[in-house]
């Protein structure tokens, strides 16, 4: 096995192609959890939500460049002890130096082979090998294994230095709180905030911490709220967290600050085209108008008011953000089954017909696609079709329990139009 097959690398470059190479590359030498990005944004985000071994960065990209990308990585005090190669088809000497000299631990000249990217990657490991670091991710893997006395060990060891660390905080946080001392681990979190305000893993273990007895404790509460309105500053990009942030202030009452996230929401799930997301988002869009539905059923609108409700439906919006995505995620079984399950929940039955439809041309032996269209054929009356359906689903799924309830209603509705209503007997005077 390689040394590499317990990394998780990260490859940032606006050029598909690129980074497909890089990606192929990285897999020809064992590396296996491998982590993509198309803009230096997204990069940063998931380098602060990850462990990572490496970063392999296009130097020239829009928006935020791989300079200013390095840059970041060198003033977050996690982040800095991450190995990061410059990647560049550039060929001037004077250009790469300046990379070099901007704090980049490699440079890699567009294209190379894998046994070039091997090389490097071993020795710029063997370079950023210092003690603190060493002991720093030591810890980390027992902390993974639950052994969290021997990473407190480990963690004192280096405590002269580690302690003006914010990594070194976050990690006694976590072995304090994998032994149940709660209060500590807070008190170890937020030192690491302290040193360093958008350590996002140290702010979302303090979201998860306070979560636990936020119904019990008014300071907890308001804990919670600060630290996940702060990750979602620090990591814009994770759309778990941005719902999470919304479902809260919706149970809390406050549906306007709960709308502002969620529309808040909608551009970057638009840019990002993740199949998740658009799902977790539009469900939540669906369910949020929803809910203002019932509240305003007490309510008089009027026609005018009413029409520009509908219009400016989140419901709406939420059918938008789907169909967008259906054009990325043409080939998607799952997202187009989840597009299914959706708008056959609003009540838009064709339509939800027409994505099983469309699903079913890709994998016409899924037998959980073909409950769903017997399901849909059974609602519009067509008991004859859901029939024919349900029979071939029955065939690949035979103990599938609601493949073999719908089976059986279907034949007996079968049977019966066959037989018809029977005769009709006539009253005789």
């Amino acid at each position: 096995m390689s040394k590499f097959s317990e990394m998780t690398a990260l490859v940032v470059d606006d050029s598909l192609t690129a980074r497909k190479f890089s990606v192929d590359a990285l897999k020809s030498i064992g590396f296996v959890e491998i982590l993509q990005a198309n803009d230096g944004k997204i990069a940063l985000d998931l380098a602060q939500a990850n462990d990572l071994a490496i970063v392999l960065c296009d130097h020239n990209m829009p928006g935020l460049t791989g300079a200013q990308l390095l840059e970041r990585f060198k003033t977050d005090p996690e982040l800095q002890w991450v190995p990061f190669i410059a990647v560049s088809a550039e060929t001037r000497e004077d250009i790469i130096r300046r990379i070099i000299a901007s704090g980049a631990d490699g440079f890699l000249r567009k294209p190379f082979s894998a046994k070039k990217i091997r090389e490097m990657i071993n020795s710029v490991l063997e370079q950023r090998d210092n003690p603190v670091n060493s002991d720093l991710m030591a810890a980390h893997y027992l902390i993974q294994a639950g052994q969290y006395s021997a990473a407190l060990c480990m963690l004192y060891k280096i405590h002269g230095i580690g302690s003006r660390l914010a990594p070194w905080w976050y990690y006694v946080g976590e072995c304090l709180r994998g032994k149940c001392d709660f209060d500590n681990a807070i008190k170890s979190y937020e030192r690491a905030v302290q040193l360093f305000p958008n350590y996002y893993k140290a702010l979302m273990a303090l979201v998860r911490i306070y979560e636990t007895n936020r119904d019990k404790n008014f300071e907890y509460e308001r804990a919670y709220f600060k630290y996940l309105e702060r990750s979602v500053e620090v990591n814009p990009h994770n759309v778990k967290g941005r719902l999470n942030l919304f479902r809260s202030w919706n149970e809390r009452g406050d549906r306007e600050k709960a709308k502002k996230v969620l529309l808040g929401t909608l551009p970057i799930v638009r840019d990002d085209q993740i199949p998740d997301d658009l799902i977790a988002l539009a469900r939540a869009l669906i369910k949020f108008e929803k809910e203002e539905e019932e509240e305003a059923e007490d309510t008089l609108i009027d026609q005018e008011q009413k029409r520009k409700r509908e219009s400016f439906s989140l419901i709406t919006k939420a059918k938008l953000l789907l169909e967008d995505g259906a054009k990325v995620h043409a080939k998607d079984t799952h997202y187009l089954n989840q597009m299914t399950m959706i708008y056959h929940e609003i009540g838009e039955t064709k339509k939800a017909l027409n994505f099983c439809d469309r699903n079913l041309e890709k994998a016409p032996d899924d037998p959980n696609l073909l409950f769903n269209k017997a399901a849909l054929l059974k609602e519009f009356g067509k008991y004859a079709e859901a029939w024919n359906v349900i029979q071939l689903a029955y065939e690949l799924a035979p103990n599938d329990q609601n493949i073999r309830e719908a089976y059986v209603f279907l034949e007996d509705k079968k049977n019966r139009l066959i037989k018809g209503p029977g005769p009709i007997h006539q009253k005789h005077t």
